[in-house]
């Protein structure tokens, strides 16, 4: 692995408001600094480098320090920000697509990558990387339990959910569900394992593992005959009494029994294309964010109401990460959602 160090000097660029903007169409990250009042373009890499027109695959902010956020770019590896996403540095991991990350809670320079095959851990600050386990198939997820850290969480393109209880010494599969991995969520209001899938919907264990049990929204609400089966995306606050939501090829879900029963939420999108995210603050549970084809949908009061716009793009949005009052979207890339983000290599 060929490992890059930069020292550089930052300087700040969100100067461009989204309403009413004529550029963007090159742009990657979009940022609110406000919780979704106002966003603004973040396209700087490094001193000079710019970010326009790559696609950003995966986003993570860190639990202890919110001023930082780590982003999984096609063909580039990893970047990170530690001015709020105002402005971005090469990490030592400069090549490959990672499809996830997952920051630790409590170790402040400690990082999971998911990556082609492979899952790799950075503990010096994404200053290098080493691999930790190798998959016969592809990685497409990662999740560490914010209760106990040593559990780490991986997903792949072959419907296996393998699990390190030794923080990546050694790995056990513990499940397989014969359809893809899309999204791992080790809830923070308990520690349950909830897992979606490419076409298997949505499973949820409570015993690290041992068993699941099918929670995939019904769709009897809007009047079909069927199931949600293709999730998203997964999200919930760490706010004792927040809800769990899902975000499905077939619309937004929400639950107040862990899956044991759904909500539909509306959130004003669904002219702009297919529901591609969803995200949670995990300090606030009013705050949530949605995101379809190039619009970003923000909620302050836990999904009831919604205020939207459009981001300068052509492209369509993808990953989303909140912290604090910073919320930051990545554009995916032509033709690809958040299903093919997990998929693709």
């Amino acid at each position: 692995m060929n490992l890059l160090t930069r020292s550089l000097i930052i300087t700040p660029v969100l100067a461009l408001l989204l309403a009413g903007c004529t550029r963007g169409n090159n742009s990657v990250v979009f940022v609110s600094q406000d919780a979704g009042l106002s966003f603004g373009e973040s396209n700087q890499l490094d001193l000079e480098d710019s970010l326009a027109g790559e696609s950003i695959l995966a986003l993570a902010s860190h639990a202890t320090r919110p001023e930082v956020f780590f982003a999984g770019v096609a063909e580039r590896g990893i970047i990170v920000s530690r001015d709020s996403a105002q402005t971005w540095q090469s990490t030592g991991l400069n090549q490959g697509s990672p499809a996830d990350l997952a920051v630790h809670p409590q170790a402040t320079q400690t990082l999971f990558v998911a990556s082609g095959q492979n899952v790799l851990r950075s503990t010096d600050d994404a200053a290098t990387f080493e691999t930790l386990y190798a998959d016969p198939g592809e990685v497409t997820a990662v999740s560490i339990d914010p209760a106990a850290p040593q559990n780490v969480w991986v997903g792949t393109d072959q419907g296996s959910v393998v699990l390190s209880e030794n923080a990546g010494s050694s790995w056990r599969v513990v499940q397989n569900f014969g359809q893809a991995i899309t999204d791992i969520l080790i809830s923070p209001l308990g520690s349950a394992v909830i897992v979606g899938t490419a076409g298997d919907g949505l499973h949820i264990s409570a015993d690290r593992g041992a068993t699941f049990v099918v929670r995939t929204p019904e769709l009897e609400a809007r009047g079909y005959d069927s199931v949600a089966d293709e999730i998203l995306a997964i999200a919930q606050s760490a706010k004792v009494g927040s809800p769990l939501f899902v975000a499905t090829s077939a619309g937004l879900f929400s639950s107040n029994q862990l899956g044991q029963d759904w909500q539909v939420l509306s959130p004003p999108i669904a002219e702009a294309g297919t529901l591609a995210g969803i995200a949670a603050d995990s300090g606030d549970a009013n705050l949530v964010v949605a995101v379809a084809g190039n619009t970003i949908a923000t909620s302050r009061d836990g999904a009831t109401t919604w205020t939207t716009r459009d981001a300068p793009t052509e492209r369509p949005l993808g990953p989303i990460s909140i912290a604090g009052q910073t919320i930051v979207v990545g554009v995916i890339g032509e033709g690809k959602g958040l299903l093919e983000r997990s998929l693709q290599r």
